[in-house]
Order: C-alpha cells, then sequence, then structure tokens
C-alpha cells in the first residue's frame, strides 16, 4: 500500500517508560514513508482510554488499554489526515494472540473465541475516529479474510515455537520485510509501548489483573451513561476510587 499511495505517513508511539521506535523505524525506512514518533505521557494514556470508553462505549479493560494509542494517533493527527488504515484485527485471524503451548486441535476454536468476543468489545467502533474527523479503515477485519482465516489449517498460524507463520514465511519469501523484522518475538501493542503497566499503576493494581482493569472500564462506563462526566473533565480524578 505504502508503495502505491502518494504522501503515505507512518506512525509510532511509545510511553516514557518504552517504546518499539527503532523496530518501527527499519520498517518505515523499507517502505519509505513520512514517518513519525510520538512519546505519550501517562495523562495520554490515561486519556486515550477514558475517551476510548466514552465514544466506542467500551467497557472491556484490555481493550480500553488497547484502544488508548488510537485514541491518542487520533487526537494527534485530526486535522492534519483524513483517513487511516490499521493492521487491527490480524492477530485474532492470523494466530498472533496465540500461546505457543496451544494444542493444534484448540487453534481455530480459541481464535473463533476471540472474534466473537469483538461483537461486544466496542474495538472496531469508528465513533472516536469520526469524533476527530478521521475516517478509519481496519483491512484485515472483512468478513470474507476472516471465514477463510479461520478454516486454515492450525498449522498455519502455529508452529516451530512461531505464530502467524504463513503471514512470516510468506514476508520472508517475497522478501516484503527484513527478516529482522519478519522473524520478531510478537507482542501486544500494549506491551511494546508499556501501556498495560502505566494503566494498571494508574489504578493501583497489578499489570495482569484485567479484572480491575475493567472494573474501572465498566464502572466509567456507567458513569457515562448517566451523561455525566464528560472525559475532559476526569483528567485530575483518583482513578484508584473506581476499582476499590
Amino acid at each position: 500500500m505504502a508503495k502505491k499511495v502518494e504522501h503515505f505517513s507512518t506512525y509510532s508511539i511509545g510511553s516514557e517508560e518504552n517504546n518499539e521506535f527503532p523496530f518501527s523505524k527499519i520498517v518505515a525506512d523499507h517502505l519509505n514513508t513520512r514517518h513519525q514518533e510520538f512519546i505519550l505521557s501517562n495523562n495520554d494514556i490515561m486519556r486515550g482510554i477514558i475517551e476510548a470508553i466514552f465514544y466506542n462505549e467500551i467497557f472491556d479493560g484490555l481493550s480500553a488499554e488497547i484502544q488508548s494509542g488510537l485514541f491518542n494517533l487520533y487526537r494527534l493527527d485530526a486535522g492534519k489526515s483524513s483517513a487511516m488504515v490499521t493492521g487491527y484485527g490480524a492477530d485474532l485471524i492470523f494466530g498472533g494472540v496465540l500461546d505457543h503451548t496451544c494444542s493444534a486441535e484448540r487453534v481455530n476454536q480459541l481464535l473463533w473465541e476471540q472474534i466473537y468476543r469483538t461483537r461486544w468489545t466496542g474495538e472496531f467502533s469508528n465513533f472516536g475516529a469520526l469524533h476527530y474527523g478521521i475516517k478509519i479503515k481496519h483491512p484485515f477485519w472483512n468478513l470474507k479474510l476472516i471465514s477463510y482465516c479461520l478454516n486454515l489449517d492450525p498449522s498455519l498460524k502455529l508452529a516451530r515455537g512461531e505464530v502467524k507463520v504463513f503471514v512470516r514465511d510468506h514476508l520472508h519469501s517475497q522478501q516484503l520485510l527484513p527478516d529482522a523484522i519478519t522473524w520478531r518475538k510478537k507482542i501486544g501493542i500494549h506491551e511494546g509501548s508499556s501501556k498495560n503497566k502505566i494503566f494498571a499503576q494508574l489504578i493501583g493494581v497489578d499489570t495482569a489483573n484485567y479484572e480491575a482493569k475493567s472494573l474501572f472500564s465498566y464502572e466509567l462506563y456507567k458513569r457515562f451513561l448517566t451523561g455525566s462526566p464528560i472525559p475532559e473533565s476526569l483528567m485530575t480524578s483518583d482513578f484508584r476510587q473506581l476499582v476499590a
């Protein structure tokens, strides 16, 4: 796509704790895009979480945490771009979310369960992007592609200790990306920027406590349903009280 679209821009976000800038730069240089890197403050990350809950009606902690990055990009790019394209959803259909210990018999069932979950998580809602005047596209989230991938042999998704196997093999055989990127260990977008750790710190829980993160999201969601408060009024709040 970058080779066919004029003035194609790419973005990478990080936090004051962590980022994946060296790897994103390798990709940007390879594709010759106009690349920008943004460091998000803890307040930026929490604002993104709050806006995800408000605009996309998300009440799931993991989804709000992941969406925080997108909402910050919407805000940073508002008025500069009219459209954005993401790779969101690719991990669900190609197996990027799988654990290496998953049995072959469970691969497609587990992926279907994760895909089905998106029916209520609000992850693919476009209200937040539209609020910032951006048309958001997730090309991988296509019903025909989802159906096709769910029926692929599990060994194409998990094998040799690798996830997204047939995607990596294709990238390597066609030299579409440098091998340093193609064979890099898969980590979540919320992990590479430490949004998962920062969200937990701000509400006073352990990083892996997604029950508490979802409780926070749900309590905030319920407040929004009553019409108060709006996101901007929350930035000085004591977030810990919502999971007490």
